[in-house]
């Protein structure tokens, strides 16, 4: 039997009515214990900027698979996304050796002067040569 959405909520908020307040922990309350957590706990990749990656254009960068050692691919190019916009978005190319390949997914990336960070690597090509090119897209609204 399918549920709809509407009713899920519905059914879900009564539930939530139903149990009694004293000694349960409210979905706000947990947020807000929770946060400092998370807080102290910062995705570095947050405080990487465009300009950042730009000053960092044509040098190594070492990327952690499960399958291989750590993989050194170059940052060839940067594309703007969203000129003008209020918000950022941008295009990053690597390009490298990578036997096995590397796979879409989200990889531990480090280079010398922007550190340690997480990231979502694509594979988008392959030259004669044989190296591939992996981008990474950075998006951030708001």
């Amino acid at each position: 039997m399918a549920i709809s959405r509407r009713s899920f909520l519905q059914v879900g908020a009564l539930a939530g009515m139903a149990v009694p307040s004293s000694g349960v922990l409210s979905a706000l309350d947990f947020a807000s214990r929770s946060e400092p957590a998370l807080a102290s706990k910062p995705d570095h990749l947050t405080w990487l900027t465009k300009s950042s990656f730009h000053d960092q254009l044509h040098t190594t960068f070492k990327v952690r698979s499960e399958r291989a050692p750590w993989t050194p691919l170059q940052l060839i190019e940067i594309t703007d996304l969203a000129p003008g916009a209020s918000h950022e978005a941008f295009s990053l190319i690597f390009f490298g050796d990578a036997e096995p390949p590397l796979r879409q997914d989200t990889y531990r990336i480090r280079q010398a002067k922007l550190g340690s960070f997480e990231m979502l690597l694509v594979p988008v090509g392959r030259a004669q040569s044989g190296q591939l090119y992996y981008e990474a897209v950075v998006n951030r609204l708001g």
